[in-house]
C-alpha cells in the first residue's frame, strides 16, 4: 500500500469520525421520487467509503495509547498527552500498524 493511500484512508477515517450519526434537514431528494432497487453512484461511494472508515477504525482501537494520541493529535486535531514518547516515532509505529492492518484485511 502506497502512503498516499494511507493517507487517504486516515483522512476518510478523521472525516468519518466527526461525522454526526443523525443527520439533520432536509433529504437530498424527495421519497415519493425514488425506487429502492438502486442508489446512485455517490450513495454506493458513501456507503464503500463509510466501510473502510469502519475497518480502519477496528485497527485504530488496537493500537496502543500513545499512538492512538498521536494520530489523534495529527488526523483529529486533539492535544498530544504523552510528553515522555516522541509524537513523530508514535505517528510513524501508527501508522505502519495501520498500513498491516489494511493489508492483511485486503483492503487497498
Amino acid at each position: 500500500m502506497s502512503d498516499e493511500r494511507l493517507e487517504w484512508h486516515l483522512q476518510n477515517w478523521a472525516r468519518w469520525y466527526y461525522a454526526p450519526a443523525i443527520r439533520l434537514g432536509y433529504p437530498r431528494r424527495t421519497s415519493g421520487l425514488i425506487s429502492g432497487a438502486s442508489n446512485d453512484f455517490d450513495d454506493l461511494a458513501d456507503a464503500a467509503a463509510n466501510r473502510l472508515a469502519v475497518s480502519c477504525n477496528a485497527i485504530i482501537g488496537d493500537l496502543v495509547p500513545a499512538q492512538f494520541c498521536a494520530l489523534s493529535c495529527e488526523y483529529l486535531h486533539a492535544v498530544w498527552r504523552f510528553p515522555r514518547d516522541n509524537k513523530a516515532k508514535s505517528l510513524s509505529l501508527a501508522k505502519n500498524r495501520i498500513k498491516e492492518g489494511l493489508e492483511r484485511r485486503g483492503i487497498p
